[in-house]
This record gives structure tokens, C-alpha cells and sequence, in this order.
């Protein structure tokens, strides 16, 4: 059997393959190649023995396994010498999971990787979503956080602790579950003094919670942002509702309250046998002063307008008034109206202008027109 063995031993030293699998054994097997920003663990049976980076002006300091400003001389670049094997190995981390941003999303991105044995000792965005917290109001509020930051002890991170990731999350999430509830969410989109990745980020320094994930797992975080910040589901649809119904209750009010002041203004034209042209035209030039000038005519023939925005404007008599008295003084509400800008009054079916009814009429067709107004009826029949 020895002599079968030295046999091919000689064998393949006289071919070459032997110095050959020699070489291929101490560069692959008992060494690594490294890329830049990246690391490795080196175990000695089974325990720690050293850490290996690959990072420019960075050099470890050992036992600790810190990585640190520093120059470090490595004469064939990427590649660092481990040991030999199988006395010497890498570390393999089986399994991980973790979470991170990416620009321009408002969602964040699953990660896994399996058989790890390169580590990242560069800077990295790392994801984390806070769903359980609620504002000064109680309305539950979602939030997207990325945090910046660099492994920068391999053994803390990856030997010392079994999910650093986890451990981080956990570490963090509180503090923003706590300055949400600080705020109600209104302010904190609207108002600019209320920056909650500064506030957070000052909550975790000052408490010491970035220190002890440097000190206990080798973390260092450079930034916090908020990526994205919103209310639930429910809390959008209600207010969606609310912001609908606001502007639907203030187009009809204003289309209601531009048909009444429209109706006021034909009432005058036919009280006073002034043509509406004209009457527009005073109203658009100085509401109030128009208003002050017919607001005897307007008050006493209130019942002939309230009759009349019965018919030109809906419910806009309930609204506005409580019986033919009136809850709101006609005048205020048409000089509300006026200042919005609504003096125009509802435009007629017909495209041309209405004849005025008073002009070309008898005086005796004059004084039935005033006693039907008095009965609350329109001035003429025709």
C-alpha cells in the first residue's frame, strides 16, 4: 500500500500535477480573495483567531478585532493568507435576514442570503417599518426608516451575536413608536420644525442605544431618515370622504346663495322699472354701496324674494332662513356672497337677456303689480 502511494506521489510530481494542486491548496484552500469594503472571520479550530478586511486606510486591531483608521502592507492586493486547512477556516454565517430602502421606494425590500463567509464592512442602507405606532390623537400611523451605517467589528456582529439585525430593529423601533406619539400626523407632514429622523436620531445618541449596538455588536450608525410617513388605511378614506364633502356643501352653497342674490337683483329691476343691465353693472361695480342703496326695497319686499328663492334655489330658503323673517338677514347673506366674488347671478335658460316687465306698462297694471307683491306673489302674470 506505501509503495502503491509513493508510486503516485512520484507519478504526479513527474507529470507536474503536483505542484500544481500544491499552489491550488495555498492560494483557494488556505487563503481568500477579498473585494474592496469587505471582510472575513478567520477561525483557529473552531475559535476566533483574526479578522481580514479589505479596505483602504483601515487596519484591525487585534484582539478586539476593531477596525480602524491604518494602513496595513498587503503585497497581492485582495488576497489574505487564513491558515492552513483544515486546522485554519473561514467562518460561515448559514443563514441571514434583514430588510433595506432603496431610492424612491415606500416599500421595503426582503433580504436573504445563505452560506455567508464575505462581510460587508462598508457603507450600507438598512430598512426598518414601524406599523404599531399611533399619534398624540390615537390615529395609527406607518412609517419607512433607513438607517446608514458599516459593520465595523466582524467578530461582535457575526460571532458574538446570534441576529444583530434583529437586535437593532428591536433596539430602535420603540424611540420611533414614542416621538410619533408626540405629534399629531398633521403637523408632523405639514410643519418643518418637526423633523422625527432628527429627533429620533438625537433620542438614540443622547440614550446611549447607538453606542451599546457599536459596543455589543459591532454596528455603527452614520444617518436616519425618514423615508415615508403616512396614515393607515381607514384614516385616508375618512378623511378623503371628509375633504369631498366640504367642497361638494361649498359648491352647492355657492351656487345656491349666486341664485338668490341673482333673484334680489331681477326684483329690483322690476320695482324700479331699471333695466337688469343696469342693475348688474351697480352691483358689480360696488356691491355694498348697491346693496345700502336697495336695502329698503330688498327688506320690504321680503317675502316676494324668499318666495322667489324657493322656487330659483332649492333649500337654499331652509338654510339660510327659519320663516319668512329669516334667520340670516338677506342683506348680510348677499353681501357675503358679493365679496366671494359671486355678484354674477345665475345665468337665464334663454341666452338673451330678459326683457324687463315693468317697461311699457299702464299705471294701472303698476298698482296690481304692487298689491300682488304684497300677497307674496310675482309683480305680473305674464
Amino acid at each position: 500500500m506505501l509503495a502503491w502511494l509513493l508510486s503516485f506521489l512520484w507519478f504526479l510530481t513527474y507529470t507536474g500535477i503536483l505542484p500544481v494542486l500544491i499552489l491550488y491548496y495555498l492560494i483557494f484552500i488556505c487563503g481568500i480573495f477579498l473585494e474592496e469594503g469587505t471582510g472575513a472571520i478567520a477561525l483557529k479550530n473552531g475559535a476566533y483567531y483574526k479578522t481580514l478586511i479589505c479596505k483602504q486606510d483601515h487596519r484591525v486591531n487585534e484582539p478586539e478585532g476593531d477596525i480602524v483608521r491604518g494602513y496595513e502592507w498587503h503585497p497581492f492586493g485582495g488576497w489574505r493568507w487564513v491558515g492552513l486547512w483544515p486546522y485554519f477556516r473561514l467562518f460561515v454565517k448559514r443563514e441571514f435576514h434583514w430588510t433595506k430602502t432603496a431610492p424612491g421606494q415606500k416599500e421595503l425590500e426582503d433580504r436573504e442570503d445563505f452560506n455567508l463567509y464575505r462581510f460587508l464592512i462598508r457603507f450600507y442602507t438598512y430598512g426598518i417599518k414601524s406599523d404599531d405606532a399611533e399619534d398624540v390623537n390615537g390615529v395609527p400611523v406607518h412609517s419607512l426608516w433607513s438607517f446608514t451605517a458599516w459593520t465595523s467589528n466582524l467578530r461582535k456582529a457575526w460571532l458574538d451575536t446570534q441576529d444583530w439585525f434583529t437586535s437593532f430593529r428591536d433596539r430602535t423601533k420603540p424611540y420611533i413608536r414614542h416621538h410619533v406619539g408626540q405629534h399629531t400626523y398633521e403637523n408632523i407632514i405639514a410643519k418643518p420644525d418637526i423633523r422625527l429622523d432628527k429627533l429620533v436620531e438625537e433620542t438614540l445618541r443622547g440614550e446611549g442605544i447607538f453606542k451599546a449596538l457599536n459596543g455589543m455588536h459591532g454596528l455603527t450608525i452614520e444617518a436616519t431618515e425618514c423615508v415615508d410617513i403616512s396614515p393607515d388605511a381607514k384614516y385616508r378614506e375618512d378623511t378623503t370622504k371628509t375633504f369631498r364633502g366640504e367642497q361638494e356643501a361649498k359648491r352647492r352653497r355657492s351656487e345656491l346663495v349666486g341664485s338668490t342674490s341673482g333673484a334680489v337683483m331681477e326684483m329690483i329691476a322690476d320695482q324700479t322699472g331699471t333695466s337688469l343691465k343696469t342693475i348688474k353693472r351697480e352691483f358689480k361695480k360696488d356691491p355694498d354701496a348697491a346693496l345700502k342703496k336697495y336695502e329698503s326695497l330688498i327688506k320690504l319686499n321680503q317675502d316676494f324674494v324668499v318666495r322667489s328663492m324657493g322656487l330659483n334655489a332649492g333649500a337654499v330658503r331652509q338654510y339660510y332662513f327659519s320663516g319668512a323673517q329669516g334667520g340670516m338677514d338677506i342683506i348680510a347673506l348677499l353681501s357675503e356672497r358679493l365679496r366671494e366674488g359671486g355678484s354674477t347671478p345665475a345665468k337665464s335658460e334663454s341666452k338673451k337677456e330678459r326683457k324687463n316687465p315693468a317697461e311699457n306698462r299702464t299705471p294701472e297694471e303698476m298698482k296690481k303689480a304692487h298689491e300682488r307683491i304684497k300677497q307674496g306673489l310675482p309683480p305680473f302674470e305674464d
